[in-house]
């Protein structure tokens, strides 16, 4: 085990790696009462070939097997690992997407058994054919849930529009043909390639002593075998996926009013690290100012009806393995909803406005990012953020502190091009 401790803003972050080649970051809070924690594993829903090794060949996975691996993993022998979490006072939570599964436990105390818990979850896995035959049936009720969701049907056709016949545009939880082919031996397999300290990382926040915990992790991971890659544990690799130029998806859902949301891919994609953490806040700074509640053309298109206060917004979505923006909402009027964004994203009319507002949108950003700092599970999942593409949690910080007009206005004329953008169109079902 071994690691060092940063400083900023009066907080000490120890970072390192403990048996096995898990990545631990623990910042510490002193004062603060709460403690969280996020485990997360480099298994998402793109991730459908299990690599060959340990002798077994490579092997494709329906899609959705991410997700339904992260739903069997709290059975246990003694029953659902909830109830242990629960015990202590702790809550916990998991959630899959496009790239990781995670793990999250809060509590005011009892962290290191937290922790221990979160270990066992993720990596000690008890699957049987007759929890997963019952799995299916939960999963195909939450699929059927979401399918009638207006932001998650939004969000697929935008990935479809931009990623057309690739993982990213499928649906994380899959279909039901999809888990209906998943299996003991299948998900056995998933779990042995993914599932390893070195394909994982570990963040916590909280009153707690960095070097402390992290040789109790390390303790943990000696103890059950895993300070060693066992057969077949090698980490999956992935390519950056560029997106579409344009496209254009539709769905009908039972709304009041149509939906419209302009997708803007980055030609940038690929970028990790530091870099990317710039470029993301750039292009969240560039909207804010061009579209948040503050803004000119939030305040004149609210006042003239073309967009809906409670549902337009704008989202920022950067990986290093894909990038794009959305932005738009509800549509009284559709075609008057689109023609105003594209006309404010034209450099001749956004270039001066954002000169103009810059220094503003960059302090509120600011203090945004130091209150979330202030909140454990806000900041344990922008630690996690941080970490899971490539970077140290005070990297944040640092892109903040870097942050310029040169970098918001490239991002502006090179990931918010109005000549380079898909569209998804949802209407109101037919009665």
């Amino acid at each position: 085990m071994n690691g060092r401790v940063r400083v900023r803003l009066g907080d000490g972050c120890w970072s390192g790696r403990v048996a096995g080649g898990l990545p631990v970051h623990v910042l510490r809070r002193p004062g603060l009462r709460q403690k969280a924690a996020v485990l997360s594993v480099e298994a998402g829903s793109i991730d459908t070939i299990i690599p060959s090794g340990g002798g077994m060949p490579s092997k494709h996975v329906p899609a959705g097997a991410a997700h339904f691996l992260e739903h069997r993993l709290f059975a246990k022998p003694g029953g659902d690992i909830s109830e242990r979490f629960a015990r202590l006072g702790v809550d916990i939570d998991a959630h899959t997407t496009c790239t990781q599964t995670s793990f999250q436990c809060s509590g005011p105390e009892h962290l290191p058994e937290a922790l221990e818990l979160l270990l066992e979850l993720a990596f000690v896995p008890h699957l049987t054919a007759r929890g997963i035959a019952r799995e299916r049936e939960i999963i195909a009720r939450e699929i059927d849930l979401y399918g009638d969701s207006l932001e998650w049907v939004g969000y697929l056709c935008a990935m479809d529009a931009l990623y057309p016949g690739h993982a990213l545009a499928t649906d994380i939880a899959g279909t039901a043909t999809n888990i209906a082919q998943l299996d003991l031996a299948c998900l056995a397999r998933l779990h042995e390639a993914y599932y390893h300290p070195a394909n994982a990382v570990l963040c916590v926040c909280g009153d707690v002593d960095g070097p402390e915990l992290a040789a109790r992790v390390d303790g943990w991971l000696r103890h059950h075998g895993l300070d060693v890659p066992g057969p077949g544990q090698r980490r999956p690799r992935r390519r950056r996926v560029r997106a579409a130029v344009r496209g254009q998806r539709q769905a009908r859902l039972p709304v009041v009013l149509p939906h419209r949301l302009l997708v803007f891919p980055d030609p940038r994609v690929g970028q990790r690290g530091l870099a990317l953490l710039e470029r993301e806040l750039a292009l969240e700074v560039a909207l804010d100012i061009l579209f948040g509640s503050a803004s000119d053309f939030y305040q004149r298109c609210y006042a003239d009806g073309v967009i809906d206060s409670g549902s337009f917004g704008t989202d920022v979505n950067l990986e290093p393995w894909f990038a794009f923006t959305l932005v738009g909402g509800d549509a009284p009027d559709p075609l008057a909803l689109i023609e105003a964004v594209l006309a404010e994203l034209q450099p001749a009319r956004a270039l001066p406005v954002l000169a103009e507002h810059f220094e503003t949108a960059r302090c509120k950003a600011w203090g945004h990012l130091v209150q979330a700092f202030d909140q454990v599970e806000s900041c344990v999942q922008l630690m996690h953020s941080a970490v899971t593409c490539g970077s140290h949690p005070f990297d944040l910080l640092t892109a903040h502190e870097r942050l310029d007009m040169v970098r918001v206005r490239d991002a502006l004329l090179t990931g918010l091009d109005p000549q380079c953008h898909g569209l998804v169109r949802i209407d109101p079902a037919r009665r």
